[in-house]
């Protein structure tokens, strides 16, 4: 059975917010929006999306790829840091890094 490696997005900030990976994404979200995201003040506005589909022999190795590499563009991920639920905070980013991350999230 196939694993994905996702993102939380906050489509009001246009930030991800988290990445984890699951064989179920439906019941996985509705767990997000009970847990996590469950006093996050946009999270009406947050969306589920798939970065990747993996096998089961490389689903821890992509999840901390995609969180390593998320966080390197300077994004303030909810993990670890779950129970303050804050807004993430805004980077400025170059030309060359804006088009990277509209990109990976099919943004433009």
């Amino acid at each position: 059975m196939a694993h994905f490696i996702y993102m939380l997005f906050d489509n009001i900030s246009n930030q991800p917010l988290y990445v984890g990976a699951t064989k179920f994404l439906k019941e996985r979200l509705v767990n997000h929006r009970n847990t996590t995201l469950k006093n996050y003040i946009n999270a009406a506005n947050v969306t589920m999306e798939v970065l990747e589909e993996v096998s089961e022999k490389t689903v821890v190795l992509m999840e901390q790829f995609w969180y390593g590499q998320i966080k390197s563009w300077g994004f303030a991920l909810l993990q670890h840091d779950c129970r303050l639920y804050r807004v993430p905070k805004v980077f400025p980013f170059t030309i060359v890094e804006r088009g990277i991350l509209a990109d990976a999230f099919n943004r433009t």
